[in-house]
């Protein structure tokens, strides 16, 4: 019993910490990015506690924490909505680039030839 009280601290410890890890976001991709890397090593402990845990008890952590939980999902999924909306920015990018130097190319191509060749 003593045990089951010690990991469900655990538990909570570990959800208040992702929890904080979420409010520290700071509008950046590379905050965005940190606190996905570091909320994976949380959840990944937080598994490693269930696993000791019965379903009973793991059902009332859950229900005991709803509003946390809630909470946690929300920030999560506004930082994988900007990471998918800076990747879409970042592909517009890139084929602007792509389109400018398959312009440039298709250019030094057509010149090319009309170039003379002197020591012919």
């Amino acid at each position: 019993m003593v045990l089951q009280c010690q990991l469900l601290q655990k538990k909570k410890a570990t959800l208040l910490k992702m929890y904080n890890a979420y409010e520290s976001f700071n509008d950046t991709i590379d905050s965005a990015i940190s606190i996905l890397s570091e909320v994976e090593v949380f959840i990944q402990e937080m598994n490693e506690l269930d696993k000791q845990l019965s379903e009973s008890e793991i059902q009332t952590f859950s229900d005991d924490y709803r509003d946390v939980w809630k909470e946690v999902i929300v920030k999560h999924k506004e930082l994988i909505t900007l990471i998918a909306t800076e990747n879409q920015t970042v592909k517009g990018q890139m084929n602007q680039v792509n389109k400018k130097n398959q312009m440039i190319n298709g250019y030094m191509d057509q010149n090319q030839s009309m170039f003379l060749d002197r020591q012919a």
